[in-house]
């Protein structure tokens, strides 16, 4: 949503800086794609590539994947999931 905002900030107000093929890519469609792949590349190298224990991935277990073990271990990148993805939009 702030990306489509700060976007629509600068169709409005200044609707000259698109005009040219660079400003319009890097401000336009490279901002778009990097919030579109972002949370699928983020969360598929967190969460399946990341080294675990083993335990998450217990399907015998009634709590399968109670939780990721990069929140339960490794308080930097929970506290950077926290921040910058669920915190600063």
């Amino acid at each position: 949503m702030a990306t489509i905002s700060i976007q629509r900030h600068a169709l409005i107000f200044s609707p000259n800086i698109f005009q040219s093929r660079i400003n319009l890519y890097v401000l336009y469609y490279a901002p778009l794609a990097i919030c579109v792949t972002y949370p699928f590349i983020f969360y598929f190298i967190i969460i399946l590539i990341a080294p675990c224990d083993g335990t998450q991935w217990d399907f015998t277990s009634n709590m399968c994947g109670y939780a990721n073990c990069y929140l339960l271990y490794d308080k930097f990148l929970g506290m950077f999931d926290w921040a910058a993805n669920n915190g600063s939009p």
